[in-house]
């Protein structure tokens, strides 16, 4: 049934059956949440290998704690156009199975206070007239492009160090920008958001110089589209890259889904595009420079599906391999391969008819994505490794952080259902269907495992903040994340010895995170 926001006039509805959630009386064992329906399906996708599995011998339509709860978040603002549905492996539906606990302790419900961040992700309050600053004194344009280059560029490699540099120092000297070019536009929105994001990592915090900057790019969005080329897509990438950093993603996925429309339909997702641009006059980075554009449009589309739960605007075949990178950033090769487990995990949760898999073959398919997770951090450097202790340069600390929460979030979602469920329900459905299974013994400890990343994403969280190493890069969504599994995890377990430590591992985190009004 709709919830309606004291004061605020905003309804949010599940997007799946909740009638049976909450039949049990004993406040001190969790809610049923076994008879919810499955998540909705999405055409085009291809079925995993286990669906080949013998169907007939149990009913493909059963219900059973393994389906994930909720499958959509609707929120609605009365009286005006705005609406959002967030699919189910968004933080919004965890606090819907979190709710679930509440209320059969008749604790107030937490979910709907999403609601009140929609405005803040969705939207950005711009003028109507265009806003042309000029870039700051040489000393602070080239400090905030330095850390730019040392601090997020490493990660997310959009344009040649080499030629931003040159763009910069030319449009420096125009004292106009008015009569600037229109082939020039798209150089200039990325000089000022690079300029803009360099000076809020510079102050890890929203800055006036960053914000004065990133209202100068929004306006010149409607500009970007219209001149639909390679400088455009890099442009949007890194408003991207500010949007997520102030913890706008509803924004931050309109911008990115701009950039790769764009991307496709300049070819850059064919694999002989980056050669066939290449000139005599290119350096060996700019020419392999498309191909890291459209590594970067996986990485970042991928990380976000997973967190919103939206369908994907990149097809599985159109994902680059990895060996297909020819660059000298390792972080852009691991987050191009966890894209893709992030790809498939989605597709695991979203991308089936009701009633195309038995328990069994979820089960089996939640095992095969875990193990190739596993696998995937295995190539990874021990020092960076993530699941676990990060031992490298400070000023590396905070990328190889954010790997690692990103593959602790994918971990969560992929368990989740461990989580949510009741564990004795969970526990004999893995029994039942899966007992001959080597892989039985981490799907039973799925509670564990998203528990154990919400505690490292809780450590990270503070260690960041201790480090004085907190970066745009990483959205409050992480910490937030963590803090509800954690929150699910104490009220499942509320006679644990380590509650006290989860406890303040919350609360600590909290106080070290950042949350504006946000909505995910």
């Amino acid at each position: 049934m709709p919830e309606k926001i004291n004061g605020q006039g905003v309804t949010q509805c599940d997007g799946s059956h909740k009638e049976t959630a909450c039949r049990q009386n004993d406040q001190n064992s969790p809610p049923n949440t076994s008879h919810q329906q499955q998540p909705q399906s999405q055409e085009g996708q291809q079925p995993s290998p286990s669906v080949e599995d013998n169907l007939a011998d149990e009913k493909l339509s059963e219900l059973s704690p393994v389906h994930q709860p909720f499958d959509t978040s609707l929120n609605v603002e009365r009286g005006t156009n705005r609406m959002k549905i967030l699919g189910g492996s968004s933080s919004q539906c965890l606090a819907k199975s979190l709710d679930v606990y509440f209320e059969a302790a008749r604790l107030k419900p937490v979910s709907a206070s999403f609601s009140h961040g929609m405005r803040h992700a969705e939207e950005l309050d711009i003028p109507l007239t265009l806003s042309l600053p000029p870039l700051p004194d040489r000393d602070s344009r080239d400090r905030y492009a330095r850390i730019y280059l040392a601090r997020i560029h490493p990660t997310y490699p959009i344009f040649s160090p080499h030629a931003f540099r040159e763009s910069m120092a030319q449009l420096a000297t125009i004292a106009d920008y008015r009569h600037l070019p229109r082939d020039n536009v798209p150089v200039l929105v990325l000089v000022y958001l690079v300029v803009g994001l360099g000076s809020d990592e510079e102050a890890q915090s929203v800055t006036e110089a960053g914000e004065k900057y990133l209202q100068a790019a929004a306006g010149l969005v409607s500009h970007l589209v219209a001149i639909p080329y390679l400088p455009t897509v890099q442009a949007l990438l890194v408003l991207t890259l500010m949007y997520r950093g102030r913890n706008q993603e509803g924004l931050a996925w309109q911008t990115l889904g701009m950039a790769i429309r764009i991307a496709y339909t300049l070819g850059i997702h064919r694999p002989q595009t980056g050669p066939a641009l290449a000139t005599s006059n290119n350096s060996h980075d700019e020419r392999h420079l498309p191909t890291q554009i459209w590594a970067v449009c996986c990485c970042l589309e991928r990380m976000m599906q997973l967190a919103c739960g939206r369908p994907s605007s990149i097809s599985v075949e159109h994902v680059n391999p990895v060996g297909s990178l020819n660059c000298h950033s390792p972080y852009l090769q691991w987050n191009l391969g966890l894209a893709e487990y992030q790809g498939s995990i989605s597709q695991h949760i979203y991308n089936y008819h009701p009633g195309s898999r038995n328990v069994r073959q979820i089960l089996l398919d939640t095992a095969r994505l875990d193990r190739l997770l596993l696998s995937w951090a295995n190539v990874i450097p021990p020092d960076l490794r993530p699941g676990s202790d990060i031992f490298c340069p400070e000023e590396e600390y905070h990328m190889a952080a954010y790997l690692s929460m990103q593959f602790h979030e994918t971990l969560i979602a992929l368990h989740r259902a461990a989580l949510i469920a009741p564990t004795a329900s969970f526990d004999a459905e893995i029994e039942k269907h899966c007992s001959d299974e080597p892989s039985k013994f981490r799907l039973r400890n799925g509670e564990s495992i998203c528990v154990n990343s919400a505690r490292a994403m809780a450590k990270l969280t503070i260690e960041l903040s201790e480090r004085g190493t907190t970066s745009r890069l990483i959205p409050a969504g992480s910490s937030l994340l963590a803090c509800i599994v954690l929150a699910i995890h104490l009220i499942k377990n509320p006679k644990s010895r380590l509650q006290t430590m989860d406890l303040e591992v919350r609360t600590v985190t909290l106080l070290f995170t950042d949350f504006p009004a946000y909505d995910r």
